[in-house]
């Protein structure tokens, strides 16, 4: 089996902010300041919202940690969308931090936001060659010969180049811009020598021992308004997507190859006796990745609404994690407050899909 690694690349959270006496958010970029970040306000909003918040480590302006886009517009004097709803993205170099779940999830506590829903998640594999030992390189030329065929989505989008020894593609796209789910391949290393070169990238790859000196390709999925979750293939039961369902990297490998197992399912094209077109269930498949856990149907979460967790009990939560950092208190004063936030973390987990 070759060397792989998997990341989030992208992850975006639809929250509500908590009310204001005026019935509209109050997580301003100055509430949020006073928490101990640093906030830079764009100049101009988005066709939705009205406000743009680019949200630093206090003091360290150079890479923000999270992009927020709040303040919804209104239409005809009426809103679209609630008065304190908004987006929270954790931008690019924060979703190859350690652990960029946990991030996401300490911020909308600290701030009482109300967790919906994940709005976006991408999930990508990079890799040298697939582990059937062929090259992507090759993989496109059997594709693009029809000699190799994908089940579902059909809408395809291509980049490459046109010399005169043959055509070299290096990025495929499949689903159309209305998806819920997109599968794109491509040579992760070409479109960084293009665009800009991310080390932090690059150190990930070399942790997998991944070979660096020659291409690397990517395999993404991405996942919008992914409230829906997934449906199992065998039992045809709904399973709801969580935070939680991606805060390792084994429960992210485990979701790629779900995904995997559909949307990045291929057959040779093989022909009837008669010269017709055999089903494509009826030709052999192209084993591209060794699918691991999927032989068994994996278990269901329960998807009952349980009630949000209290306000107060997020403050309890958000007091116990300041006091077990706080250095003029004793060890035992700091040990049994860092208890108790691991206790409340625990409880509050089995929220995050609500």
């Amino acid at each position: 089996m070759q060397k792989k690694c998997v990341n989030i690349d992208w992850l975006e959270v639809f929250c509500l902010e908590p009310m204001s006496i005026n019935k509209k958010g109050r997580n301003t970029a100055e509430v949020i300041e006073k928490r101990g970040y640093t906030v830079r306000k764009r100049d101009y909003g988005t066709p939705i919202y009205n406000e743009v918040l680019f949200v630093y480590e206090q003091g360290i302006e150079h890479t923000p940690i999270f992009e927020i886009r709040r303040s919804p517009r209104q239409s005809e004097g009426k809103n679209i969308l609630p008065t304190n709803a908004c987006h929270i993205r954790l931008t690019n170099q924060y979703c190859y931090s350690k652990h960029p779940i946990q991030l996401i999830q300490n911020f909308i506590i600290e701030l009482e936001y109300t967790y919906k829903q994940i709005k976006r998640i991408d999930l990508c594999v990079d890799f040298n060659k697939f582990d059937n030992n062929m090259s992507p390189a090759q993989f496109l030329s059997l594709f693009m010969s029809n000699r190799i065929s994908k089940l579902h989505q059909s809408n395809v989008s291509l980049h490459g180049m046109d010399k005169w020894d043959g055509r070299y593609w290096n990025s495929i796209k499949w689903g159309s811009t209305s998806s819920n789910i997109t599968t794109k391949l491509y040579n992760k290393t070409l479109e960084m020598c293009q665009s800009k070169m991310k080390s932090y990238i690059q150190e990930h790859w070399r942790l997998a021992e991944l070979d660096v000196s020659s291409n690397v390709w990517r395999v993404e999925f991405s996942i919008n308004a992914a409230k829906k979750g997934f449906m199992n293939i065998k039992q045809q039961d709904m399973y709801k997507m969580k935070l939680t369902d991606f805060d390792t990297r084994d429960k992210c490998l485990f979701i790629f190859n779900i995904l995997s197992q559909k949307y990045f399912n291929f057959k040779y094209v093989e022909l009837n006796k008669d010269g017709t077109f055999k089903r494509k269930d009826r030709c052999k498949s192209l084993e591209l990745f060794k699918l691991r856990l999927l032989e068994q149907a994996y278990t269901t979460r329960d998807l009952k609404i349980t009630k949000d967790p209290d306000r107060i009990s997020k403050i309890l939560m958000n007091r116990c994690r300041q006091l077990s950092q706080d250095k003029e208190l004793d060890e035992i004063t700091r040990k049994s407050a860092s208890n108790l936030f691991k206790y409340y973390y625990e409880i509050f987990d089995r929220y995050w899909g609500t």
